[in-house]
């Protein structure tokens, strides 16, 4: 009898500890974050905890302003269809491709319609913040960032010979800052919720 006791107090002992492991530390408009993937992201990324915490709730925003982006499976198929005629495929001949790869069908559409959202996201909400440089601007930019646009003997190029390059660099750079800047002000406005343990 002792030993069975002994026993179940190791057991429940055990999944206590085991819930506090995996316990909701986070909730952000709803959508829980918990330890375990806390303490996975710090190992994964060798950072500390709050940093860790500042990612996940990065992350979860960028999942409930996604979420709010309607896609329908019509302009996931359009966009599928377009993928399939640049690569001389059909539809049919795509999914088995993936299948190949390792993607399912299904893994493969949600992944096209993340992509519309975000596409969407950024026309509808982002995309009026990002205004075109001068071309001042982009020579400034070319001049500060010269490196990253090197040869792979490391010869640096006229700004002439790369000027639409560095255009398409500068904007993708403004659409992340823009992008940021909305994140920022899209956790001002969320409700997150520290659970304490």
């Amino acid at each position: 009898m002792k030993k069975s006791i002994g026993i179940g107090i190791i057991t429940l002992s055990f999944c206590l500890h085991a819930e506090v492991l995996d316990a909701v530390a986070v909730v952000v408009n709803g959508e829980p974050i918990t330890t375990a993937e806390i303490g996975a992201l710090e190992r994964a990324k060798k950072i500390d905890k709050n940093k860790a915490i500042d990612l996940l709730i990065e992350d979860r925003l960028r999942h409930s302003l996604l979420k709010s982006i309607p896609v329908t499976e019509e302009e996931v198929d359009q966009k599928i269809e377009k993928i399939a005629a640049r690569n001389s495929v059909d539809t049919r001949q795509m999914q088995k491709i993936l299948l190949q790869r390792g993607i399912t069908w299904r893994d493969y559409r949600a992944q096209i319609k993340r992509a519309l959202q975000k596409q969407k996201l950024f026309k509808e909400k982002i995309g009026q913040h990002i205004r075109r440089p001068s071309p001042d601007e982009l020579k400034l930019y070319f001049a500060s960032h010269a490196k990253a646009f090197a040869d792979d003997a490391g010869n640096i190029p006229a700004f002439d010979e790369v000027k639409e390059e560095v255009l398409k660099v500068w904007q993708n750079a403004e659409r992340e800052r823009a992008f940021k800047e909305y994140l920022k002000k899209a956790r001002n406005n969320a409700h997150i919720k520290t659970i304490a343990h």
